[in-house]
């Protein structure tokens, strides 16, 4: 496929990005529930919030195989219209929590379609340097959004509560956007050589690689969603500040993580494989740095090194799933690395509970501790992988050659 590079193919593929906003949106609505369903019991609020991204897991699979048969421009172009059914139809529900959740799980469905098709639509349209610039262009893309999102969420819900989700419109036109700039993707199976089969087997083994960085992403999301599940009361028990503290804080990863994404190509076309474990680097970094602050500025300053981490992370993983996977499967690999993603969050808020029926200590300083532990470990495996990785990129190229 001709690679088109046009700046409106650009502004297409980096909205797909925002698909990633609802977080933002819908913690403006799990404040008001409260008062709006007083009677309801409290966790089914949370449900609100964990519900799409366990929808996300099987639904993230069905698109990347869906993939291998249909063009990826019809899969979007469904996944984004079931995508904006579920998140503008919570404006139209008629007071019931049953009503809101239903609503979820559809926009759960949609975003579990959309997610991995961003990533897999970027693999078909750039090559291996370019890819790493829109993988981290959209990185930061997105997180600059989600905050413009979120305060016109704010601004709706202070109106209506239901009004939140009206905020979800903005889809419509990026809809229209894709089905204008995007060209047209044929179906994965296309790519097939006569060595590719079809089979149960032939997918596995071309999904190998694809799991190798699933479980690399599985591993860090586990262990650093700790940070961020502990921070604000890591702030409060220290005395350090309130949630204003907080929000700068996260503000200063966020900081960095885009700075990160802006420039990652570059980091990329040095670093190639050592990106990974220069990743968990600044990560176990930020960790140490955090437990040993005491004042707004250690917190941010912890934080700001840790997105350094971050902001790498995720454009390498994915940037590394498309060279690893073959064309003919590359939509599958992406979608396995997108549920290790899903799953490591969702399991990372098991870790404490976890650990305090194991060694009765469940405690911040604790979890920070096996945090940077975690991550120095990390470092030296991954230091192992990319040195086979670049190995083996060296003796193919050898082989090519000869």
């Amino acid at each position: 496929m001709e690679k088109k590079k046009g700046l409106f193919l650009t502004i297409a593929v980096l909205l797909l990005s925002l698909v990633n906003i609802d977080v933002g949106l819908v913690n403006v609505v799990v404040g008001e529930l409260g008062k709006v369903f007083p009677d309801v019991d409290p966790s089914w609020f949370s449900f609100i919030m964990t519900l799409p991204p366990v929808i996300m897991i099987p639904c993230s699979l069905l698109a990347g195989r869906l993939c291998y048969y249909y063009s990826k421009n019809s899969i979007l172009i469904c996944g984004l219209i079931i995508y904006i059914i579920g998140g503008v139809g919570g404006a139209f529900i008629n007071n019931s929590i049953y009503q809101v959740l239903f609503m979820r799980t559809i926009f759960g469905i949609g975003a579990g379609i959309v997610v991995p098709l961003g990533t897999a639509i970027i693999a078909d349209l750039y090559d291996e340097l370019d890819r790493a610039k829109m993988m981290g262009w959209s990185n930061s893309f997105g997180a600059v959004v989600v905050i413009v999102m979120s305060m016109l969420a704010a601004f709706l819900c202070v109106i209506n509560w239901k009004y939140t989700f009206l905020a979800y419109l903005l889809f419509v036109a990026i809809l229209i956007i894709e089905i204008m700039a995007l060209p047209y993707m044929p179906p994965e199976r296309t790519y097939k050589t006569k060595t590719q089969t079809g089979s149960l087997l032939s997918i596995a083994r071309d999904a190998a690689p694809g799991l190798v960085l699933a479980l690399i992403v599985l591993a860090s999301m586990f262990m650093g969603i700790i940070l961020m599940l502990k921070l604000p009361i890591f702030i409060i028990q220290q005395g350090i500040g309130d949630a204003v503290t907080t929000a700068t804080t996260i503000n200063a990863y966020s900081i960095s993580a885009f700075a990160m994404g802006v420039t990652f190509k570059y980091v990329y076309k040095v670093l190639r494989n050592y990106t990974l474990p220069l990743c968990f680097v600044f990560m176990a970094l930020g960790y140490i740095l955090m437990m040993n602050a005491h004042s707004i500025y250690g917190t941010c300053f912890a934080m700001f090194v840790n997105g350094i981490g971050g902001g790498m992370f995720m454009p390498y993983i994915f940037t590394k799933a498309t060279v690893v996977s073959s064309q003919a499967n590359r939509g599958l690999v992406i979608a396995i690395v997108f549920d290790a993603l899903f799953l490591g969050q969702f399991l990372g808020s098991f870790i404490e509970p976890s650990l305090k029926a194991m060694f009765g200590d469940a405690s911040i300083q604790f979890l920070y501790t096996l945090g940077a532990a975690g991550f120095g470990v990390y470092v030296v495996i991954g230091l192992i992988w990319a040195a086979l990785a670049s190995k083996k990129s060296q003796d193919d190229t050898t082989a090519a050659v000869q």
